[in-house]
């Protein structure tokens, strides 16, 4: 029953987020067209890496610590607090110094928004794990999507009402400040809440050793599952202007952000079964978790079956007619979709059961078979040939799961 509880409040509080990302996503394809909104989530994906490698996990080892009450959350959420902003600063100087050889082909790596986006997403990050651990699935999503209101209200003003584009870099830079925003508003409920009367108090030796160990190990394999997911992204870049254009890189990026609204589901579900297993697993709960695994294939079976339908005129008609490309990438896309559904909680489940080696390796696999793929195929198939590489991926890490876990629940 508490199950089912927090999927509900997880699944309606996430359904806000989600929506409003969508729509701020079609809000910048309209502001920006397709090769302008590739250059800004080409900015974000290179700034995504760096806050992964800046983070070192850290919410991993927060969920599983406090949802077994071996770490205190005062300790936790202070050392990250102090972690977030430490190291947004000393990322964005180092980047002030290094971007020029690493960022010199996009406008939006300024020393500004790096630092509101990395502090402002390793803050989110941070507390949002310390919300799920207490099994609270509400205001880690309610704040990003207010903020994409509030920019879905100026963005709509100028662009549908006063029909002018020349303030694209206004809402660009709101959109940025929105990240750490909703970092420190979190936090300050999170204190608020929760909060014994000790606001800060950082952790002994003893636990940040044992926070770093877990967190350091599913740091690693986040890198690899992120890589796994991006880094076609990449390869695609090393293919332009000669058989990428910047058009078609916007196109697959915009397939990918759409992937991830098929991910809304098995988000979900992942959030729940993380804490749930790393607090310890009842007899019914194997039992719960098999259904949850197949309903959300389910449904996410259907949606890709109604946007194969559908997406051949809905595209350009949400998107505009630079989006051409994206229906048949998308196609090629849909085995990928349904077997992260799969990968994406089993993973979460394996975590909680301190056996994180399991999504390294299966990371791995997926990696390797992308990137050898993607070189293979992308000179013959273009974009399309990339989201082929990512379906045999990620089919790679699901059956590799899948096995383990008919091994050893």
């Amino acid at each position: 029953m508490e199950i089912k509880k927090y999927l509900i409040q997880n699944f309606i509080s996430r359904f806000c987020f989600l929506a409003s990302t969508f729509l701020v996503n079609i809000l910048f394809a309209n502001l920006l067209s397709a090769s302008g909104s590739g250059e800004l989530y080409y900015t974000i994906n290179n700034f995504s890496v760096i806050t992964l490698l800046a983070g070192l996990s850290l919410e991993s080892g927060n969920i599983y610590f406090l949802a077994k009450k071996e770490i205190d959350d005062t300790e936790l959420a202070t050392l990250s607090l102090l972690w977030a902003l430490i190291a947004a600063l000393l990322v964005t100087a180092l980047l002030m110094f290094s971007r020029d050889n690493y960022f010199s082909a996009t406008k939006y790596n300024t020393p500004a928004y790096s630092f509101l986006f990395i502090s402002g997403s390793l803050l989110t990050t941070y507390y949002s794990g310390l919300f799920f651990a207490k099994q609270n699935f509400i205001f880690p999503q309610l704040f990003p999507a207010i903020s994409n209101f509030f920019i879905l209200l100026a963005g709509g003003w100028f662009f549908f009402i006063m029909k002018e584009k020349n303030h694209a870099d206004l809402i660009i830079t709101i959109y940025f400040a929105s990240f750490i925003v909703n970092g420190l508003a979190l936090g300050i409920v999170y204190h608020s809440k929760y909060s014994s009367g000790i606001l800060f108090r950082l952790p002994t030796k003893y636990n940040i050793k044992k926070l770093l160990g877990y967190s350091i190990f599913a740091f690693i394999t986040n890198i690899v599952a992120f890589l796994a997911y991006r880094i076609d992204y990449w390869i695609l870049k090393a293919f332009s202007p000669g058989i990428i254009s910047d058009s078609a890189l916007g196109n697959y990026i915009q397939v990918s952000k759409l992937v991830q609204l098929f991910l809304f589901v098995p988000t979900i579900v992942a959030t729940i079964v993380f804490p749930t297993s790393a607090s310890g697993i009842n007899k019914d709960f194997h039992k719960q978790f098999r259904k949850m695994i197949q309903r959300a294939f389910l449904l996410n079976l259907i949606g890709c079956g109604l946007v194969l339908i559908a997406g051949k005129w809905m595209f350009t008609f949400l998107f505009g007619a630079s989006f051409s490309l994206m229906y048949m990438c998308f196609v090629f896309s849909i085995p990928a979709i349904l077997s992260i559904t799969i990968v994406r909680i089993l993973a979460s489940y394996f975590a909680g059961t301190n056996r994180i080696k399991y999504n390294f390796t299966g990371s791995l696999i997926a990696l390797i078979v992308i990137i050898f793929l993607n070189l293979l195929l992308i000179p013959l198939m273009g974009i399309n040939g990339a989201a082929l590489a990512d379906s045999a991926g990620y089919i790679s890490y699901m059956v590799f799961l899948l096995i383990l876990f008919g091994r050893n629940r």
